[in-house]
């Protein structure tokens, strides 16, 4: 890890402890839909920093719409709590009830990276993440040849993948299935993010402090050796 991002690091793991403010921004460039439903990657704003997520329900109410504002919780997958999330809340919430809670967001987040790949089958990538986690089929077209084999590879490569920095945003209005907003994978990336000026002065502070404790530190060392 380089030295110059660490104090982001430590900035975002804090607030990862605390609720965090959340923007829809858009849903996704170019925009790609299913049956009038955008799907993703979306661009959503945490706390003001831009990061691309992954919608991971689609029920009917609650939809969350562009600049639409709310407060979520963040739980990261590759944690041992789960909560938070949709999915802690409602039991048989998932249409994979044989697996743990933990595995089926592992399983999202593997979708999650495929889906951003350039040149990413979106549509058909985004309907096989809707049907892992929605135990109702709203849309028959979800289960074609094509999302089964996306299923199927996903079942077969998912306990392998590495879910580090990847975390699920859940609406702390929400107490479980079809409540609140809807729930999103998310995976922060600093070195592509486009921070707000907010947060831009956040981060500026932590540099500033940072600098101040390695300079502090080496004036101690220098007086020692005198």
């Amino acid at each position: 890890m380089k030295k110059s991002i660490l104090p982001f690091f430590l900035f975002g793991a804090i607030l990862s402890a605390a609720p965090v403010s959340m923007t829809l921004i858009d849903a996704g460039n170019p925009v790609k839909s299913v049956n009038g439903v955008d799907v993703g990657p979306y661009d959503l704003s945490i706390n003001g920093v831009t990061v691309q997520a992954m919608c991971m329900d689609d029920f009917l109410t609650s939809k969350v719409g562009s600049s639409h504002r709310w407060t979520a919780n963040e739980t990261a997958v590759n944690g041992s709590s789960f909560s938070n999330t949709y999915l802690g809340m409602t039991p048989n919430y998932s249409n994979y009830n044989n697996l743990s809670d933990k595995q089926v967001y592992i399983l999202e987040a593997y979708l999650f990276n495929q889906l951003v790949q350039p040149n990413a089958d979106r549509v058909d990538i985004q309907q096989a993440a809707w049907d892992i986690m929605d135990s109702t089929s709203l849309w028959g077209d979800r289960h074609n040849s094509t999302i089964s084999g996306i299923l199927t590879s996903a079942l077969a490569n998912y306990s392998s993948f590495d879910t580090t920095g990847y975390e699920i945003v859940t609406d702390v209005n929400g107490n479980g299935y079809n409540c609140g907003n809807q729930e999103f994978m998310i995976h922060p990336d600093p070195a592509s993010a486009t921070p707000e000026p907010a947060t831009l002065a956040l981060m500026g502070g932590g540099l500033f402090a940072a600098g101040a404790l390695r300079l502090f530190r080496r004036t101690k060392q220098a007086e020692v050796k005198a």
